[in-house]
């Protein structure tokens, strides 16, 4: 069929053009016999010329009949080595005897194998049987990336045990072609206890009781009482007896405990075994918890009480968590005695305008005894200058914190501008506080103080005059101790001028985010991240949740999962934010056996920030021995979705008479333009060449 353009004006006219030209060019010829080959060819290319402009274009329908293709897949997980019935030699001689079958009726076949992974098969009889887990989901993922190409059907060879990826369910099983499935293995399950999962809060309080929910799952003919013991360490701390029914049923036990250790801490659980069992490694798991401190005590020291103290008593006393020991130095000492501070354990000690001209002797020759209790008490420091606080009474203080006095910059007492660093953010980059790099925030300015020289410390807000920076509070860790110098006199001053203003608890929080910190009150982490259970066997799928430590902490960034084994990175996972229970998780596999270790990043203003760090333990043994039966309720809904037949084992010869060559006849159109046709333009050169040799002949060129 040939098929052309609507003729336009233009067409028109270069007709009736062309029409003119070439009469008047052959009027006087056309008598003559010798010149009516000429006239032949010129009007033949005239033709054609004229043809194109109307873009015509020759549809010729065609039938092909194309040979279709049966796809079979063979299941080459752990499970299928431990069936008695076939065996696994008896299941690849089984296969290969099948396939031989279908060869010999000319069946188009393409072979796959599929575990964790799916494959191509070139000898069935080498197909190892080793794959950690089944993934069916490759199976039918890899049908629907074929729907269009030329499959008759499918064949799979399975135990119906999938314990990795997508349920066949969530896939789209309409009869586009069938699917037979032969199923393998006992029906009767194997018998198998598993400590499934272990539910418990990654970081909780010391003092506070906190439930373990332990889920337990039973697989074959049981019907027994089994004990579900937990230890703290090698001490028995719980023990509880359970009636396990088996069939894959699954039993809770919860344990209540209350943690009386700070840092962190491990639980494990325990089923007795069964005889018979096929899998005791999945007998017991460990699940790892991390205690926060309860309580944590603050001392103050005050050589001379200023405006200053008041603000710091009263933020302190608004945290429940924080007790303090107030020491006031007055005319005969400190009160209360200054005895009781040298005798007791503090997690932040703080200079208040201290000291001062009245004990600075003393306090020189306490400087020795006050660095080691700082560090074996691994207590947090902090001064803060007051109005008394001269150069020469905190000096050797400061050297504890690595800081030198320098020659000023700034004249002591002025008012001066200054503002936050990034380095603020940089410390504390995830407790809430993106006001500290805000351009329009109104800070007043503060009185210059003690000015000191910085190495490796953290410069969280500094004076600016005339483009020369000087530190204003500086931040810094030393031997586990950490600290913190405030240099300004007149602190109180931010308090008072910021109410009523959108800053105005500006310094509280300051001070709410530097005590934590100083403190560790999250446990030297603002963000707890931990595995569902310590152990995993390989194949079997890995939870992992992160909260944070602090109320301040409400990042919400997706982020990823680096995985390591032996130093070098082996994979990368998603991690997502939960708005529900506001966690962060990431769900990902069990692959290859060792100790893995991961790191949790996190990307916020551009930068990526690593918020979290651990280990996990990956056995040698196989997610696969947990499920060791043939699973057909799910088989026989997919085949009979798809018009397709499930057969057991032994009966697998029965699909012969269902499996045959097919072809499939399929009409399809070949068009051809004229206008992009190399030929169509050969045959006008030719036309035209031919034409201007005859006229060379005859004498008209």
């Amino acid at each position: 069929m040939i098929s052309l353009t609507s003729p336009d004006l233009l067409f028109w006219f270069v007709l009736l053009f062309s029409v003119i030209v070439f009469i008047l060019s052959f009027i006087r010829f056309f008598s003559y016999s010798g010149f009516k080959i000429i006239i032949f060819l010129r009007g033949t290319a005239l033709i054609l010329v004229l043809l194109l402009f109307l873009n015509p274009k020759i549809d010729i329908k065609r039938k092909e009949s194309k040979s279709l293709v049966w796809q079979i897949f063979i299941d080459k997980s752990l499970s299928m080595r431990y069936y008695k019935q076939p065996s696994s030699s008896a299941y690849l001689s089984g296969i290969i005897s099948f396939l031989d079958q279908l060869k010999q009726s000319d069946v188009q076949m393409d072979v796959y194998s599929f575990g964790s992974q799916l494959d191509t098969v070139g000898k069935v009889s080498d197909l190892g049987l080793n794959s950690g887990s089944t993934n069916l989901g490759h199976v039918f993922r890899k049908m629907d990336d074929n729907k269009r190409k030329r499959i008759a059907g499918a064949v799979i060879f399975t135990d119906g045990q999938i314990n990795q990826g997508s349920l066949p369910s969530s896939f789209d099983l309409k009869p586009t072609f069938p699917i037979h499935i032969i199923g393998v293995g006992d029906t009767i399950p194997m018998i198998d206890l598993a400590v499934q999962s272990i539910d418990a809060p990654p970081v909780v309080v010391k003092g506070e009781k906190i439930d373990l929910d332990v889920l337990i799952s039973s697989f074959g003919n049981i019907s027994e009482r089994i004990n579900v013991t937990l230890f703290h360490g090698d001490r028995l701390i719980g023990s509880k007896v359970i009636n396990v029914s088996g069939h894959g049923g699954k039993d809770r036990v919860r344990f209540r405990v209350e943690p009386a250790t700070v840092g962190e801490t491990s639980y494990r659980v325990q089923v007795s075994a069964l005889a018979d069992e096929i899998n005791i490694q999945n007998n017991r798991q460990i699940v790892r918890i991390h205690i926060l401190k309860d309580k944590y005590r603050i001392a103050m020291l005050t050589g001379a009480p200023n405006y200053n103290t008041s603000i710091l008593k009263h933020y302190i006393g608004e945290n429940q968590k924080y007790e303090l020991d107030h020491f006031v130095y007055g005319k005969d000492g400190f009160l209360p005695d200054i005895k009781s501070f040298w005798e007791k354990k503090y997690q932040l000690i703080i200079f208040d305008n201290h000291p001062v001209t009245q004990n600075e002797h003393d306090w020189k020759s306490f400087n020795r005894i006050f660095a080691k209790k700082l560090i074996s008490h691994q207590s947090g420091f902090t001064i803060i200058s007051g109005p008394e606080s001269l150069p020469t009474t905190i000096a050797s203080y400061l050297n504890l914190m690595n800081l030198e006095l320098k020659k000023p910059i700034l004249i002591s007492g002025i008012q001066t501008e200054w503002n936050f660093t990034k380095e603020w953010v940089n410390l504390f980059a995830f407790q809430g506080i993106e006001w500290a790099l805000e351009e329009n925030i109104n800070l007043p300015p503060l009185a210059s103080g003690i000015e000191t020289t910085t190495s490796e410390q953290f410069i969280l807000a500094e004076y600016n005059v005339s483009g020369v920076n000087v530190p204003l509070l500086v931040a810094g860790e030393k031997k586990s101790m950490r600290y913190i110098f405030w240099s300004s006199p007149d602190m109180f001053s931010l308090h008072y001028k910021l109410q009523g203003s959108n800053q105005s608890k500006l310094l509280r929080d300051m001070w709410n985010i530097m005590f934590g910190w100083l403190m560790k009150t999250g446990g030297n982490k603002e963000f707890f991240f931990r595995t569902d259970k310590n152990s995993y066997q390989q194949g079997e799928a890995i939870l992992l949740t992160g909260k944070p430590t602090l109320s301040t902490t409400i990042v919400m960034n997706d982020g990823i999962v680096n995985l390591f084994s032996d130093g070098n990175k082996i994979s990368v996972k998603p991690l997502s934010f939960d708005l529900e229970s506001k966690e962060y998780k990431s769900r990902f596999w069990a692959s290859q056996s060792g100790q893995i270790e991961y790191t949790v990043e996190i990307n916020q203003n551009e930068e990526s920030y690593v918020i979290g760090r651990g280990s996990f333990d990956v056995e040698e043994s196989q997610i696969e021995l947990n499920h060791v039966f043939l699973n057909d309720s799910p088989l026989k809904i997919i085949s009979q979705k798809t018009d397709g037949e499930f057969r057991y084992w032994e009966n697998r010869h029965s699909l012969m008479g269902l499996i045959s060559p097919k072809t499939k006849s399929e009409s399809y159109v070949q068009r051809a333009v004229l206008h992009e046709n190399i030929w169509i333009m050969v045959s006008i050169l030719i036309l035209l060449t031919s034409e201007w040799i005859l006229r060379r002949r005859v004498g008209l060129i």
